[in-house]
């Protein structure tokens, strides 16, 4: 059967197609050469011996297209995969090798050392001590103390010394309270140790002092106004609104103990159990007004000594400062899988945090997504549900919180790492329930940038700064306590974290 086009129009038409269908196909054909499974295998051995890591890939991933794969050759391409630094890649190959070749101890050892360099320390542990003691003896350990770390820091508010304790947008008639969050100081320590071979424990203790300050603005009618003539006296209470104030510094005191149990399976399957137990000592203010009723003279006559009586209110503020001290708590689980090339997460928590009821749903992902495990990207969402149950009145909140954070290995030894969580933070706790925003103010955006370093084998140094983009507010009450609103003032706050780790 043969085909004749007669047009010239539909020459063109057919030389057109023939190039769209029949030239991919030809270069194809052209630079896709298929090769047999003699030649790839003395092809990615001869590169593997010369550590031409990038042809060990190339002919790697050409003999994975047409289907061949064996013990070896994923050995070699993980080993490439290794030396580049791609070590997500690698851990890959090597859990194909197993699977083709359960005892390759080379394998095993390759991967226990993939695993460690990746930081998945729980997977390299479990790994390690499933392996023969003859094994064992040849890598470095995998100690039953994993690490034991410090950290401290101190957050920068300009809340106490550039805010007055008056409010001066508010009107002069009103109550007014503003409750400020100064500098905070914070230490932490902890230890993370393994009960067996796949249950690690974390354990560690927080403690964070936070200066406050109170400011009280409001008003007192007492005494009255006297007007003298040439017949005697008269007087009328003295209605003219008289603005004080008071001023309390105080000092929070919270204490936090946190354990985190984790259960590792050898399927890169994990899941954790957590809480945070958070006990917190501080100041409590009260107020009160005072309304008392007063009998004075109306007015005197002074000719016929003639008199009257009258009443008025006067009216003041009572103030009570009591030492408090009260437990909130989170709990939750997360649910992570590890894929080699990227992992992810599922977690749920519950608190009680300030007198009201939180749960959280989230998830958050750890992905590589240049073929290197020298970069990486984690991104994360949340949805945060929160009650408040003020006398008997329920409200809800609830919120989304978004989280993203990149990093970079910039030397061999130093990793820099920069994020960014945007949504009200205010109640919400991050990483498994280890941080919580438990302040009053509103926390509306947080980045952040870590340098961390490794020196030597065991000692690891960290230096965290953070930034905080926050709302406070100036609780306002008219005299006549019907119109009651909230002046938002926004402000900013610096964080800087050093902390040290032993990695045994």
């Amino acid at each position: 059967m043969s085909i004749r086009i007669k047009s010239k129009k539909g020459k063109l038409i057919f030389f057109v197609f023939a190039i769209m269908f029949l030239l991919p196909s030809e270069l194809s054909a052209q630079y896709r050469q298929y090769y047999t499974y003699s030649e790839l295998d003395s092809i990615t051995y001869k590169y593997y011996i010369e550590r031409n890591w990038d042809k060990v890939l190339y002919y790697g991933n050409i003999a994975l297209d047409q289907r061949i794969d064996y013990n070896y050759l994923r050995t070699r391409m993980g080993d490439a995969s290794l030396e580049k630094g791609n070590y997500s890649e690698a851990t890959k190959h090597y859990s194909r090798a197993l699977v083709l070749d359960e005892y390759s101890d080379y394998s095993k050892a390759q991967k226990y050392k993939a695993l460690k360099l990746m930081g998945k320390n729980d997977r390299a542990h479990l790994f390690y001590k499933n392996f023969r003691p003859v094994l064992q003896q040849n890598l470095s350990p995998s100690p039953n103390i994993q690490f034991i770390n410090f950290e401290a820091g101190h957050l920068f508010s300009p809340n106490i010394t550039n805010n007055p304790v008056y409010c001066p947008t508010c009107p002069e008639n009103t109550f007014g309270v503003q409750y400020l969050i100064g500098d905070k100081q914070f230490f932490q320590t902890g230890l993370k140790f393994y009960l067996t071979k796949n249950i690690s424990v974390y354990a560690s203790y927080n403690n964070i002092k936070i200066e406050t300050r109170k400011d009280i603005q409001y008003t007192e009618t007492s005494g009255v106004i006297t007007i003298y003539n040439d017949l005697g006296f008269q007087r009328f209470p003295d209605t003219i609104p008289k603005i004080l104030g008071k001023s309390y510094n105080s000092e929070i005191d919270q204490n936090e103990f946190y354990l985190k149990a984790k259960l590792q399976f050898e399927n890169g399957l994990s899941v954790s159990g957590f809480a945070n137990i958070v006990s917190v000592s501080t100041e409590l203010f009260k107020s009160s007004l005072i309304q008392d009723t007063v009998i004075d003279t109306a007015y005197y006559l002074n000719g016929t000594g003639q008199s009257q009586l009258f009443d008025y209110t006067e009216s003041t503020y009572d103030f009570e400062v009591t030492d408090t001290s009260f437990v909130n708590f989170v709990a939750g689980i997360n649910v992570e899988m590890d894929m080699e090339t990227f992992n992810i997460e599922v977690f749920f928590t519950v608190s009680n945090l300030k007198g009201s009821f939180q749960s959280q749903l989230g998830a958050s992902s750890i992905y590589y997504p240049f073929k290197t495990s020298k970069f990486y990207g984690k991104t994360g969402i949340m949805y945060l549900a929160q009650r408040f149950n003020e006398i008997e009145q329920v409200t809800n909140d609830n919120k989304f919180i978004l989280s993203q954070k990149i990093g970079y290995q910039i030397f061999n030894s130093t990793w820099l790492s920069v994020a960014a969580v945007y949504g009200n933070m205010t109640n919400a706790n991050f990483e498994n329930g280890f941080i919580v925003y438990n302040v009053t103010d509103k926390i509306k955006m947080k980045t952040s940038a870590q340098l961390k370093m490794y020196l030597g084998k065991h000692m690891e140094l960290n230096v965290n700064y953070q930034f905080f983009s926050n709302t406070r507010y100036f609780f306002i009450e008219d005299n006549d306590s019907e119109n009651i609103g909230y002046q938002p003032i926004n402000y900013n706050t610096h964080s800087l974290i050093g902390g040290i780790k032993w990695n045994f």
